[in-house]
């Protein structure tokens, strides 16, 4: 589940995908595994050893997840306003994350002679 999430939040944010790298520990017959995850150039740790490689992956991809929303959270999130692609995607992530309604959006064309649009939403 956080490997997934981890995914689509490089996916989204335009990042290049997450690389784990694994470090195994222990006698060979009963193997301990630590992760690591880059992301954006920044390296996230399991917390301990895991018997499973997947769940230290998993691990460290929570940890780096918990790491990322928490920067977000203090310093909020970057909106470069002159590149709107991304602001129906944070939308609905604020959306998301606040336990709301997906936002419902109304685009008309008034008539005249310039094509303008309005745009509006809610929760």
């Amino acid at each position: 589940m956080y490997k997934s999430r981890l995914q689509e939040y490089t996916q989204k944010s335009c990042l290049r995908p997450p690389v784990y790298t694994i470090v195994k520990e222990g006698a060979g017959h009963s193997p301990n595994f630590r992760a690591t995850v880059l992301v954006d150039g920044k390296k996230y740790a399991s917390e301990g050893t895991f018997q499973r490689r997947k769940s230290a992956e998993h691990n460290a991809a929570m940890i780096a997840l918990q790491s990322i929303q928490n920067k977000m959270n203090n310093d909020g999130y970057p909106i470069n306003p002159k590149d709107t692609t991304l602001c129906k995607s944070i939308l609905n992530e604020y959306a998301l994350k606040m336990h709301l309604e997906h936002p419902a959006y109304y685009t008309v064309q008034p008539q005249g002679l310039i094509p303008v649009f309005a745009s509006t939403f809610f929760f």
